[in-house]
C-alpha cells in the first residue's frame, strides 16, 4: 500500500482514496547520521530503488552494483539470498 500510494497517487487512487491510516511496524535501528542516510536510504531513492528484494530486484542488484560500491553490492547479494 505505502509503495501503492507513492507510485500510483494520481494514475490509480485518486479516485478510490480519501484517507489512508496506516499502522506500521515500529523498526528501531542504531543512531543514524544523515552521512548514513546520503548514502543508504538515500542513495537508493535517489537511483529509483524502493523495494528491496522487490519484483525488479535483479535489475536493482546491478544498478546497486554499478553505482553504489562493492560494500553496497555485498549487501544487496546478501538480500537476496
Amino acid at each position: 500500500m505505502f509503495f501503492g500510494l507513492t507510485q500510483l497517487q494520481h494514475d490509480y487512487y485518486k479516485d478510490k482514496v480519501n484517507k489512508f491510516i496506516a499502522l506500521a511496524p515500529c523498526i528501531y535501528l542504531n543512531e543514524r547520521t544523515f552521512i548514513d542516510y546520503q548514502y543508504g536510504i538515500g542513495a537508493l531513492r535517489n537511483l529509483g530503488i524502493y523495494v528491496m528484494n522487490g519484483p525488479t530486484w535483479e535489475h536493482d542488484k546491478k544498478i546497486i552494483c554499478k553505482y553504489l560500491g562493492p560494500s553496497a553490492c555485498m549487501n544487496a547479494m546478501v538480500i537476496s539470498g
